[in-house]
């Protein structure tokens, strides 16, 4: 049953129907209310305090010794890591990063350096994070990093500002690192943490697709995107910040930091800057101009949220408009449903789980039918615009 509902997000986008607003529920709901009153209206929700009871939720928390459990439970593994040049900020559509392999044991290293976690760097050295960089630039830890990445040339003029791979791990980020993987059970990198995770009650009987471990080690924010599975995404360390008005609260996450390996430091600690997640539902994909669909990104949108060209996209200046923003502190979840759009910031040192599993809708899709359906969608929406014909001329 639904317990402790929360009112509608007051700072919603004046133009988001009342039907789509997020919803707030205390703890998971049960199966059979999940089945019934959440899923099929396809409407994001918070479930808070969800996964408090995670074995991850005490053992991951960076500020109690979690990077130390990770390290002993999975710091031999070699992960897949984004490497961007977007630093602070970091993007995560194809376009802004590329894929490299990295040993856990040397990302957690320079999570340790964190300020948050209390350490100092001095001008001697790198700390834990020296194995990083070695003399020539290669790195055993970092493969790719150094030895001949296709990261574009690099000139005499370029050598004072290119980066140096102890400076590149600041732009690592895990991202949809497998625990487990339906499909390619052996690319379940880090299954071993399956045992911190308690599969929720309503998820048993999905047609669950993978679970995936997230974690940066300094703040970074994904680029505007849409799944094509139900999501359900779960804050182990961290927390995010939305519009809605509610209780000031304390994040795990103190201050954003930009840390400079190997100098020294004296950081300049900012308010707490805690990870946000902004929602649109897929009707206003015309807001968002989405990657073509003959294209790797096809699941992207072509729009900086932040710093929109409208000359290219002027529709973007309603965007905002459709969109609402949601917190989820550390131990809450946050169902987003297939199709909707999604744009996530996260501060220094969060660690996230999702979990993705495909949606009735599309378990039950058959393929002989698409011609039918696309032809269906396409009247519905033809027959949209002759009702109300003069929407898309407000917005062009």
């Amino acid at each position: 049953m639904e317990a402790g509902r929360e009112s509608s997000p007051a700072a919603a986008g004046a133009a988001v129907e009342d039907a789509l607003l997020l919803r707030h529920f205390e703890g998971f709901p049960s199966p059979e209310y999940f089945s019934s009153a959440i899923e099929p209206g396809n409407v994001p929700a918070v479930f808070v305090g969800a996964v408090k009871d995670w074995k991850a939720f005490a053992s991951w928390d960076p500020r109690r010794g979690g990077l130390d459990y990770l390290l002993e439970q999975v710091g031999s593994s070699t992960v897949e890591a984004m490497l961007s040049r977007s630093a602070p900020i970091f993007y995560g559509d194809l376009r802004s990063h590329e894929r490299v392999p990295v040993r856990l044991s040397t990302f957690i290293a320079t999570c340790k350096l964190n300020p948050i976690m209390g350490n100092k760097v001095d001008s001697t050295g790198i700390q834990e994070v020296s194995a990083i960089s070695t003399a020539d630039g290669a790195s055993d830890d970092m493969i790719g990093i150094g030895q001949g990445s296709d990261m574009g040339p690099t000139s005499t003029s370029q050598a004072s500002t290119t980066p140096t791979a102890s400076e590149e791990s600041e732009q690592l980020y895990l991202a949809q690192v497998p625990i487990l993987n339906i499909e390619n059970k052996e690319g379940s990198t880090l299954e071993s943490l399956s045992e911190d995770i308690k599969m929720p009650i309503f998820l048993e009987s999905k047609p669950l697709v993978s679970v995936n471990f997230w974690m940066n080690n300094k703040s970074s924010r994904s680029s505007t995107h849409y799944d094509p599975h139900h999501n359900l995404l779960c804050v182990v360390a961290g927390c995010k910040k939305g519009k809605q008005k509610r209780q000031q609260t304390t994040c795990l996450c103190s201050a954003r930091i930009h840390l400079r390996l190997g100098k020294n430091y004296a950081p300049a600690l900012k308010l707490p800057s805690p990870r946000s997640v902004v929602l649109w539902p897929p009707s206003a994909s015309r807001f968002l101009y989405p990657m073509p669909v003959y294209g790797e990104a096809s699941n992207h949108s072509s729009v900086d949220i932040q710093n929109s060209d409208l000359s290219l996209h002027p529709r973007a200046k309603y965007s905002m408009d459709y969109s609402q923003k949601a917190i989820l502190h550390a131990g809450d979840a946050l169902f987003i449903p297939e199709g909707w759009f999604h744009q996530v910031d996260s501060d220094d040192l969060t660690i996230g789980v999702n979990l993705w599993w495909q949606s009735n809708i599309m378990a039950n899709m058959l393929q002989h039918m698409d011609a039918y359906y696309l032809r269906w969608i396409f009247n519905r929406l033809v027959g949209k615009e002759m009702v109300c014909p003069l929407t898309m001329t407000v917005f062009t």
